[in-house]
């Protein structure tokens, strides 16, 4: 036996559903993933099942061409049903969207004398392609169908999200450019797999402040200020801080030397490409020669930085060098880093630690 709770899940569990899109028609609606939606050439049939009949009703949709008035067109309808001897139940307008939707209720017999229910709609909008629709099925499930149509008839909505306006009569309509059928083949998908539906956006930029900030693993926060501002700055675990001036020493067991670091804000100090031009240009004196200068091209950090370094090879009067400086900003501040180590070059084990240091720093608010 079910409990109360039990049985009101399974009573308010809503039916899966599916979305149909044509992008000739412009329009796409809701509809139950148990409704069968065979797209043909010149139209789309939908077999719906009503209790165990799984083949209770079809509802066809057409694409229609039609810029007559309302009254002519319901006029063409009533001469249709007379020639095919069809019996007229009758005729009405009601609206959906915001435009006409002209209906005409019929009955007819097959072949095998059973009476059958046929239900017509041509939605009257300002459009060279307008929707129609065709729901035959027995006056038994007729109701039942009509109602499940109707429902998912109020989740008509446009592809381009723009709302539809009535017909002119006698409009003459624009031209229009030649369509790939495959591309504008309607379809049937889950509501998550809809092509139409909203998705994320991706922003490709050098701003580094469009970008949400992120810290890295492994690192830890240390209390600093800039600019007027309480900050935390993020290092890399594997390296220590000693506070050295308004700034920091940082050091690790496999770099041979000190890497001081300053925090930064452009409101109280020089911008960071300024910054970083002074740092280079305070100690170019103290070089006998400069073998090389490389400034590498900016790039936006694991943390949500955008880092500048130049590095410059040559030799003291105590011998070679290598020599690094590199600025992080984010927002208002940013970091500065500078550091000498006595080689002829970097090996690779220093130019990964020195990487993982650049990729890791980070200066965010103190909230």
């Amino acid at each position: 036996m079910l409990t109360a709770s039990v049985l009101f899940c399974v009573l308010t569990t809503p039916p899966k559903m599916k979305v149909f899109i044509d992008p000739n028609l412009g329009l796409k609606f809701n509809h139950p993933a148990l409704w069968d939606v065979k797209t043909q050439k010149k139209k789309t049939l939908i077999t719906v099942p009503v209790g165990k009949d799984r083949r209770a009703a079809t509802i066809e949709l057409l694409d229609m061409t039609f810029f007559e008035s309302t009254d002519q067109w319901q006029t063409y309808q009533r001469e249709a049903v007379q020639g095919s001897g069809r019996t007229l139940d009758r005729q009405w307008q009601e609206d959906l969207m915001g435009v006409p939707l002209l209906l005409t209720q019929t009955r007819t017999r097959d072949r095998a004398g059973a009476e059958r229910v046929s239900l017509t709609g041509l939605l009257y909008s300002r459009t060279n392609h307008k929707l129609f629709f065709r729901l035959a099925t027995n006056p038994a499930v007729f109701p039942d169908v009509d109602a499940q149509w109707r429902t998912v008839m109020l989740s008509l909505a446009t592809i381009d999200g723009e709302a539809l306006l009535p017909e002119i009569p006698g409009r003459t309509p624009a031209a229009e450019p030649v369509k790939n059928p495959k591309a504008n083949k309607p379809i049937s998908v889950p509501l998550e797999q809809s092509p139409d539906r909203p998705r994320k956006t991706v922003v490709f930029s050098n701003d580094p402040n469009k970008l949400p900030a992120k810290r890295p693993r492994d690192t830890q926060a240390v209390e600093t200020s800039a600019g007027g501002a309480q900050l935390w700055l993020f290092v890399p675990q594997a390296w220590t801080l000693e506070v050295e001036g308004d700034g920091f020493a940082l050091r690790h067991p496999q770099w041979p030397s000190t890497i001081t670091l300053e925090p930064l804000s452009v409101l109280d100090s020089a911008k960071p490409a300024d910054k970083l031009t002074k740092m280079s240009g305070s100690t170019i004196g103290e070089f006998k020669t400069i073998d090389r200068r490389e400034d590498r091209k900016p790039f936006t950090s694991s943390a949500g930085a955008l880092v500048n370094v130049v590095t410059r090879l040559g030799s003291l009067e105590s011998g070679a060098v290598v020599e690094l400086l590199a600025t992080g900003e984010r927002g208002d501040t940013y970091w500065a880093v500078r550091s000498r180590v006595a080689t002829a070059a970097l090996t690779k084990e220093q130019q990964k630690l020195w990487e993982s240091l650049l990729q890791g720093l980070l200066l965010e608010p103190r909230t």
